[in-house]
């Protein structure tokens, strides 16, 4: 092989390689129009349905934990506000931070 022949080869393999938005206006259609490049559909966004249930979970989540504290509100009406943690576990505002952990901070409606 010529050399020529070896540069038009890797100028095809050039052309293979690129997307059809950089192909020149000369490998165009041989009817004179212009090949326009595929456009690119739309990514389908997930359907709310499908969002919902993972939304509705923490509310169900949520309305048992609510549930829990709310009992244990029940057992202490001498207390305007008490520190629950998730295991059920009741703490006293005054109580440190280090030991009543993650603990949610509820007020109780049944203080008296």
């Amino acid at each position: 092989m010529s050399r020529t022949n070896k540069d038009e080869k890797l100028e095809e393999k050039k052309d293979e390689q690129k997307p059809a938005a950089e192909i020149p206006a000369e490998n165009a259609k041989a009817d004179g129009q212009e090949q326009k490049p595929e456009e690119e559909e739309p990514v389908k966004e997930e359907k709310k349905d499908e969002q919902k249930p993972a939304a509705r979970k923490p509310a169900k989540a949520e309305t048992e934990e609510d549930k829990q504290a709310d009992a244990i509100l029940k057992l202490y009406p001498q207390y305007k506000e008490l520190y629950i943690d998730s295991k059920g576990g009741a703490f006293t505002v005054g109580t440190p931070e280090h030991i009543r952990g993650k603990a949610k901070l509820y007020k109780n409606k049944y203080f008296k």
